[in-house]
């Protein structure tokens, strides 16, 4: 992920040489937002809402170097055909990776009319974790709000690698970077 220019690049195409003859070894990146959306189901209805492909014709390719220390990247494309991300806060990419294996270990999230909510309504807040009921067998922390007429709404939500105090410590970092001002913060967080 480059965090300073908005974008998020990842493998597309990637190879090894095996000794096999033509095969050699190579890494094409793209942008996240490039090729099509793939329809999960073939009687799917194609929907141009709910998907962040837009063909993006972002490439790089990257060859080892000849001395074998580091990789050329050459740019087959350097253009994008749409606005770059201002700030990843909330990007689906976008989580903390350990330094050893390269593997995301959590992942914040949240959603615009979340965070107009978030900085209207940041006097009370609650956090509760789920243990183990999605899919990926992480624990999901949900963070809520209220307004100022006592309606609940989802303001953040994590998924923790463990419920250990330095990934909830991470997670309210996260929060705290979603307000306006350092003022917003909220007065009361209520845990179980």
């Amino acid at each position: 992920m480059t965090y300073g220019l908005g974008i998020v690049v990842g493998i597309v195409r990637s190879d090894k040489a095996t000794g096999v003859r033509g095969r050699k070894t190579f890494v094409k990146l793209g942008c996240e937002r490039g090729g099509k959306y793939w329809k999960y189901k073939a009687d799917a209805v194609p929907s141009v809402y709910n998907t962040r492909k837009c063909e993006c014709p972002f490439r790089l390719k990257g060859k080892p170097c000849l001395d074998g220390d580091g990789w050329v990247l050459n740019v087959m494309c350097g253009h994008h055909n749409h606005e770059l991300a201002e700030t990843l806060v909330g990007h689906p990419y976008a989580g903390r990776c350990a330094d050893d294996s390269k593997v995301i270990t959590d992942l914040f999230w949240t959603y615009p009319d979340a965070m107009k909510l978030l900085n209207s309504f940041n006097v009370v807040f609650m956090m509760d974790s789920t243990y183990k009921t999605n899919r990926y067998r992480l624990p999901l922390l949900e963070i809520v709000g209220m307004t100022c007429t006592g309606l609940i709404f989802s303001a953040a939500f994590a998924f923790l690698s463990t419920e250990r105090q330095s990934n909830f410590t991470w997670a309210l970092e996260k929060l705290k970077g979603l307000f306006i001002t350092s003022e917003g913060c909220p007065k009361v967080i209520v845990t179980n």
